[in-house]
């Protein structure tokens, strides 16, 4: 990787880099940075969007808050979900921003249970 040396394309651009084969940094940056937006740009295609599998945990924090001010305690509510104590206790303790959808969506259906009956 050298010094840009082409006189036809301003350093920097993909073109240079296909064309005249220039691997100066900047014209090999701009072909990575083509090359990644291309590359999402496909799995997009033919995979869909990705989505993220986490939430937000201010509203499951709340949701067990509520499940526990109601007089369940964390053991119950583990049996029930599935999900270990401590990762509640972390989630109680604020210690977790954010958490998996299906935490969330677990949390969800244990409160509408407990807290309707």
């Amino acid at each position: 990787m050298g010094l840009h040396d082409c006189a036809s394309h301003p350093a920097g651009t993909r073109a240079c880099y296909v064309s005249h084969k220039c691997r100066c940094v900047d014209c090999t940056g701009a072909n990575l940075e083509y090359y990644h937006e291309w590359n999402r740009a496909r799995l997009e295609r033919e995979h869909g969007s990705r989505q993220s599998k986490y939430v937000d945990a201010d509203v499951p924090r709340r949701t067990l808050a509520r499940i526990r001010a109601a007089g369940i305690g964390l053991r119950t509510i583990s049996k029930r979900t599935g999900l270990s104590r401590s990762s509640m206790r972390l989630l109680a303790m604020g210690e977790r921003q954010r958490v998996l959808k299906s935490t969330a969506r677990l949390l969800a259906e244990v409160a509408s249970e407990e807290l309707t009956t």
